[in-house]
């Protein structure tokens, strides 16, 4: 594991360790802390952070987040969000340029666990990584005006070869090991009509896609990520109700993290499921963890004063390991 200083900092600040939480697997949760650029790991039991030295962080964020992960197998903190690390840790990938125009030269670039770069993708317009699956990473591209082409791209790291996917109806937002899911938003499309979104997967072998979510009334579907079995935890927001969050385990079918009362507060910017069950990183530096039998807990608020920027986001950097 990373080598972490004599100075590294212990953060013993107010951090809430509220009764009845079950011990699961001692294990450490790697967090960063975006406004701030520090990261470090979360001691479980016991939720004490320690941080890891702050040039660790040297350089810019190779992802429109400005998240950092770490890779567990390589014991590296890496410049993009954990979701472009391949599961096996031997692979990472980012895109450019980060953000507009889109008539500038894009890219898409593999990195091995070595550090070993190249160039797998170029063309003119946008390119977007989406996340990886067990055959490779995917991203998509928008070329620029008047065409507007759009096409997804699966990278096989081992080759660096390309192989070409349907495009999904609506909205990319993800992937998960076998599909890629994306976001229909009916809002505003017909005059004195409630909204409608829905969430839809393509598979990635056969191309067909399934329905998951599809209600009237639902303005907005945020896309945190998805469980150990490829299913999506996600952010609702309808017009007239408060925003919720939720585990769809099957086709319009919910479990809601915000059902218990603890929840009070919650407000999630990052998320990630593992084996210990499922983490989320809010948007003032603390730290929760949803499991089946014990619901929705805080286990630290890791002492981060508002910045310039707001409060700092606390963006879980990998599994519990």
């Amino acid at each position: 594991m990373l080598a972490i200083s004599a100075a590294a900092l212990w953060l013993d600040g107010p951090q809430q360790r509220p009764s009845g939480i079950a011990t699961l697997t001692s294990c450490r949760l790697p967090v960063y802390l975006a406004q701030s650029k520090r990261g470090g790991f979360l001691s479980v039991p016991g939720y004490t952070f320690t941080e890891v030295p702050k040039n660790t962080f040297e350089g810019s964020a190779k992802a429109a987040s400005g998240y950092w992960a770490y890779n567990a197998s390589t014991a590296r903190w890496l410049p993009v969000d954990y979701r472009m690390i391949s599961p096996d840790g031997k692979w990472w990938v980012y895109a450019t340029p980060l953000g507009p125009p889109i008539s500038a030269t894009a890219a898409v670039h593999l990195v091995d666990g070595h550090g070993t770069e190249r160039t797998v993708w170029t063309g003119t317009g946008r390119a977007f990584l989406l996340g990886w699956t067990t055959g490779g990473a995917v991203f998509g591209y928008l070329g620029p005006a008047p065409q507007y082409e759009v096409g997804y791209r699966l990278i096989d790291p081992v080759t660096g070869k390309l192989r070409s996917l349907a495009t999904p109806p609506g909205e990319p937002v993800g992937v998960d090991s076998a599909g890629l899911w994306s976001t229909g938003d009916l809002a505003g499309i017909e005059p004195n009509k409630a909204p409608q979104a829905t969430l839809l997967r393509t598979s990635i072998s056969s191309g067909a896609t399934m329905t998951w979510l599809d209600q009237v009334g639902l303005a907005i579907i945020l896309v945190f990520g998805f469980d150990q079995d490829n299913r999506p935890i996600l952010g609702l927001h309808s017009v007239n109700s408060p925003e919720r969050y939720v585990l769809l385990t099957s086709p319009n079918t919910e479990t809601d993290f915000t059902t218990d009362a603890q929840a009070s507060g919650f407000s999630p910017a990052t998320a990630l499921a593992d084996s210990q069950g499922v983490w989320f990183g809010d948007t003032h530096g603390g730290v929760w963890r949803w499991t089946a039998g014990l619901g929705l807990q805080l286990l630290a608020e890791l002492d981060t004063p508002p910045t310039d920027r707001g409060f700092d986001v606390a963006a879980i950097a990998g599994p519990c390991r």
